[in-house]
């Protein structure tokens, strides 16, 4: 069964607002980016994410769609 990832970049660390507001997501945290994982998203669902990311002032540096088996 195949299942879908999708990987946003994010410039900077996430606070704890922030982090609470994407709880559905898996974050890793890098010295100067963050990596938003959020598996098998549907499309209202990763539209919504991404607004919200946007919304609080964040750079979007990369967006992958990762297709696994």
């Amino acid at each position: 069964m195949a299942s879908d990832t999708v990987e946003f970049v994010v410039l900077g660390r996430l606070g704890p607002y922030l982090r609470s507001m994407l709880a559905d997501l898996e974050i890793e945290e890098r010295p100067a980016e963050s990596v938003l994982v959020f598996r098998e998203p549907d499309q209202i669902s990763l539209l919504s994410q991404l607004a919200t990311v946007i919304g609080q002032g964040r750079e979007v540096q990369s967006i992958r769609c990762l297709t696994g088996s």
